[in-house]
C-alpha cells in the first residue's frame, strides 16, 4: 500500500507542479504580454488561448491532478496512509481549493464571458477581465506553490521519520 500512495503523491506533486508553472507564466508574462496590445488583438488572442489550452494533455494534467488531490487527501485524511504525514492532506487541499476550484467558479466564467465578445466591442469588458482573470491567476499560482512545497515538505518528513 505505501508503495502505491508514495507513486500516487509523487504523481500529484509533479501534476502540480506542471500546472503551477502554467499558470506561473501566464501571470509573469502572457497577461502582460496581452494587456500590451491593442483591446481587440488583446481580446483575439485570449479567445484562441482559451480554445486551444482546452485539449486532452492540459485536461489530463488539470484535471488528473485534482483526482489525484482527491484519492491522495482521502488516503492520508482516513489513516489508510500508514506512516505518511498528514501534511499530505494539505497539498492536496490547496490545489484542489486554490487552484481547481478557483478555476472553475471564477476563471472559467470569465473566459467564458470574454469568449461571447465580438473583440471590436469588448474593450469594456477586457479592461475589467484583465484586472479580474489575472487577479485569480496570480492566487492560483500561489496556491499551486504552496501544494508544491507542502508536497516537498511531507516528502522530507516522510524520508526522515525515525
Amino acid at each position: 500500500m505505501n508503495i502505491l500512495l508514495l507513486n500516487l503523491l509523487l504523481a500529484g506533486l509533479v501534476g502540480t507542479a506542471l500546472v503551477g508553472g502554467l499558470l506561473y507564466a501566464f501571470s509573469v508574462c502572457i497577461m502582460k504580454a496581452l494587456a500590451g496590445l491593442t483591446d481587440a488583438e488583446g481580446i483575439k488572442a485570449m479567445q484562441t488561448i482559451n480554445r486551444v489550452i482546452l485539449n486532452p494533455t492540459f485536461f489530463l494534467s488539470f484535471i488528473g491532478t485534482a483526482v489525484l488531490s482527491l484519492v491522495n487527501g482521502a488516503f492520508v485524511l482516513m489513516g489508510w496512509a500508514g506512516d505518511f504525514p498528514d501534511i499530505f492532506i494539505f497539498a492536496s487541499a490547496f490545489y484542489l481549493f486554490g487552484v481547481f476550484l478557483v478555476t472553475a467558479r471564477g476563471n472559467v466564467p470569465l473566459n467564458h464571458k470574454l469568449d461571447a465578445l465580438q473583440a471590436e466591442r469588448g474593450s469594456e469588458f477586457w479592461k475589467i477581465y484583465l484586472k479580474d482573470w489575472t487577479r485569480l491567476n496570480h492566487l492560483r499560482t500561489v496556491a499551486a506553490t504552496i501544494s508544491v512545497f507542502l508536497y516537498g515538505v511531507g516528502f522530507v518528513q516522510y524520508t526522515f521519520q525515525p
